[in-house]
């Protein structure tokens, strides 16, 4: 089972734990990750009769990873994140001779599409090959991944991890579009006494969890290059379940659009100054006509960076 930084990984695990199995839970570390990411880890190995493992890469090769994707105007710089998720259970299934994969409705939305309600038709045409055989990621970090000599870099070779679904089945539980993520995690989270993290321009947040960059750095990137939002997505199940109207979830998106922009934690984790990484937007914006120009990059969202962290209680 794939790990991810909230309520699905608990509704995942409570599910198949009552149903008598005991599944291996495999998580990604992406190097960026913070406090509120290994609170929500520690949680599910405290509570839950399971077995977990880990998997990484060396942070300069993540480091890289993300500044060459940025280079070439990539829409998010999250390519490695997502596929390092699914290699990584992939991987851990192959070496235990597991020969199912149980994932949750959000890891679902990764292969669906966007989400949004302000553009019509959301759903896209499944992508889920794309992803998992890490489609987008470039060639140079393939191969500098590939590189490194460990039995988990090479699944990240062209051609390595296709075979692999041909003997592994991926199940999904739930569905997103029926997914209503805040019952489910504010559920799980009270029980295990969890704080959401609190998005700057937003409020609090489960879907944030997975990275502390995740709505600041690659939000803002996406924003830029597509004109959407990861808060699109998030408002458009508040409208699906009537927590809110459209004109409310419009008004929303528009204080998120008028927020204040964090880049101080990724210029912290790519170990450059906030100067450059502002000289470095600016040029993004200037690849093609950008879909969103930021009004300001001085926010700080004070959720630090914790390559290697887990505190157990």
């Amino acid at each position: 089972m794939p790990f991810d930084a909230d309520g699905e990984t608990w509704f995942v695990l409570d599910t198949l734990t009552k149903l008598g199995t005991k599944p291996t839970v495999v998580y990604f570390n992406a190097q960026y990750h913070d406090e509120v990411f290994f609170n929500i880890l520690s949680a599910c190995q405290e509570h839950f009769n399971v077995d977990f493992i880990g998997f990484s890469l060396p942070k300069n090769i993540i480091q890289t990873a993300i500044a060459e994707e940025f280079s070439v105007g990539n829409g998010h710089c999250r390519n490695l994140e997502i596929f390092g998720t699914h290699a990584a259970a992939l991987f851990a299934a192959k070496q235990l001779g597991i020969k199912h994969v149980f994932a949750g409705p959000n890891q679902q939305s990764e292969v669906v599409g966007n989400h949004s309600f302000v553009i019509r038709n959301q759903l896209k045409s499944p992508a889920f090959n794309d992803i998992v055989i890490g489609k987008n990621l470039l060639p140079q970090v393939r191969n500098m991944i590939a590189n490194t000599g460990s039995k988990f870099a090479e699944m990240f070779k062209l051609g390595a991890i296709e075979s692999l679904l041909e003997e592994v089945h991926w199940h999904f539980l739930s569905d997103y579009i029926f997914w209503d993520s805040v019952n489910i995690n504010e559920h799980y989270g009270k029980k295990f006494t969890i704080s959401p993290r609190t998005v700057s321009g937003f409020g609090p947040n489960w879907q944030s969890s997975s990275s502390s960059l995740k709505l600041e750095f690659f939000d803002l990137v996406r924003l830029i290059t597509t004109g959407t939002s990861k808060i699109d997505s998030l408002l458009s199940r508040d409208l699906r379940f009537n927590r809110i109207s459209k004109m409310s979830a419009l008004k929303v998106r528009e204080k998120y659009l008028e927020k204040s922009w964090d880049i101080e934690t990724i210029s912290q984790f790519q170990g450059i100054s906030t100067v450059n990484m502002k000289k470095a937007i600016d040029l993004y914006q200037k690849k093609k006509s950008p879909l969103y120009t930021p009004l300001s990059l001085t926010g700080n969202c004070n959720y630090q960076v914790h390559s290697h962290y887990q505190k157990l209680y």
